[in-house]
This record gives C-alpha cells, sequence and structure tokens, in this order.
C-alpha cells in the first residue's frame, strides 16, 4: 500500500471509529463528500458485483456498506455474525 493512501485510511479510521465507539455520532454526522468517497472506495476494494445494489439515504447506505447495520435492523448495532453470514469474504465474526 502507498503511502500516499495514508491519509485516507486514517480519515475513515477515524470517522469510522467514531461511530463505533457509540459516542453519539452516527453516519448522518459524517461529510457527505466523506461518505460518497467511502462508498467508491468500499466498492472498488471488493470488486464488481461483489457489493450489492442498495438505494437510500446516503448515511444509511453507506453504513450498510461498511458493514456498520445489518439491513433487517437499521437503526440498531448489527447482531453478532450478520456479517459473516452476508458478506463472509470480508468479515471476521471471533
Amino acid at each position: 500500500m502507498p503511502a500516499s493512501e495514508t491519509p485516507w485510511m486514517r480519515a475513515c479510521e477515524v470517522m469510522v471509529h467514531a461511530v463505533d465507539l457509540t459516542t453519539g455520532v452516527t453516519f448522518d454526522d459524517l461529510p457527505g463528500d466523506f461518505l460518497e468517497a467511502l462508498q467508491a472506495d468500499t466498492r472498488s476494494t471488493r470488486g464488481p458485483g461483489a457489493v450489492p445494489e442498495v438505494s437510500g439515504p446516503l448515511p444509511e447506505v453507506t453504513a450498510y456498506l461498511v458493514v456498520r447495520r445489518a439491513p433487517d435492523r437499521p437503526h440498531r448495532p448489527r447482531r453478532r455474525g450478520w456479517c459473516a453470514e452476508v458478506l463472509p469474504s470480508r468479515c471476521r465474526t471471533a
């Protein structure tokens, strides 16, 4: 991985983990341009056809694509193991 990608990786880490830490920050609070870039990065990293086509509000779709919300419970944390059921090649359940 080139060093030039470090700022992007850090931005992803800080912003997504701010949501994960349940401090009150949600994907609705993150900047729209960041969410668009994160969606594009997620799709390109996983490759064509590996990410389902979904539609909806930008924050909700981004949270879904980065496996932070289960589609059957969009306003609650995902249940343990949901990620492996839906996207097994990109998730760990341990």
